[in-house]
């Protein structure tokens, strides 16, 4: 009855109704947790991410593009993304992906507190996990004539080619279905032997997007500078993930025995 209760009176700041996709984000984020370091190697481990094969360079995608442009977890707007929202640069001798975030329903020029100021990237790293090389393999596995800037960025698997070791088009000219991005982290994480539920917490499409966000905070990242990543509208959204990393609990213990001793 609480919960049934909450999602008919939420409101958004200026009186209207929530999407509701956004409700079953809401309501998805209450017990899901961010997507922690050795939960990542593990689905590296077990191919889940990685550049192996059609599922693995979807699914590293979507998380990279998660969790370093502030792509929201669920379905919507990833499937908005189209292949032209992404560009591949060169800054001197390092390259990069720039998010060019386009104009949507939930976002437009009317509002200009709804409009990133300045594109986020994420760079080349030198590494087998290095978001560029994943890039390009997938757009060398895409349909030649299905890579126009307004075509969707993810594409569905063409089952009839699979094999890794084929360099042949693997995906079709044809969009991912939303059901497979709404569920993509839940499926990632079955598939990898993790735990549906660990210390309290699920992981789900939100806990990409919650790494982000804890990351930069736990990092001392500004939050006028964390929201150019993240896509919120304002700094003080940033609040609902203000979390201590073990580091730093363990920072405050220590300072909290020293003050003692003094």
């Amino acid at each position: 009855m609480i919960m049934q209760e909450f999602v008919i009176r939420i409101r958004q700041r200026d009186g209207s109704e929530y999407e509701p996709s956004s409700i079953r984000g809401i309501i998805s984020s209450l017990d899901t947790g961010a997507i922690s370091d050795a939960e990542i190697d593990q689905l590296y481990a077990t191919g889940e991410l990685g550049n192996h094969n059609p599922r693995s360079l979807i699914n590293t995608l979507w998380f990279k593009t998660t969790t370093h442009f502030g792509i929201r977890g669920g379905g919507t707007e990833h499937k908005q993304l189209m292949w032209g929202d992404i560009q591949l640069g060169i800054e001197g001798s390092e390259e990069f992906l720039e998010f060019n975030e386009r104009q949507t329903k939930t976002r437009t020029d009317s509002d200009t507190n709804n409009i990133r100021r300045q594109k986020p990237r994420m760079y080349a790293t030198g590494t087998e996990r290095c978001p560029v090389v994943t890039y390009k393999q997938y757009a060398d596995h895409r349909p030649m004539i299905f890579s126009a800037d307004d075509h969707p960025f993810y594409l569905a698997v063409d089952t009839n080619k699979v094999n890794p070791a084929d360099h042949a088009q693997w995906f079709l000219a044809a969009p991912i279905g939303r059901n497979k991005l709404d569920s993509i982290m839940k499926k990632m994480a079955e598939r990898a032997g993790l735990p549906a539920l660990m210390n309290g917490k699920r992981l789900t499409n939100t806990s990409a997007s919650k790494r982000l966000c804890q990351k930069l905070l736990q990092s001392n990242v500004p939050d006028t500078q964390a929201i150019l990543i993240t896509g919120h509208k304002n700094a003080g959204s940033l609040n609902n993930y203000r979390v201590l990393s073990n580091d730093q609990r363990q920072s405050i213990s220590n300072l909290l025995y020293i003050t003692r001793l003094t």
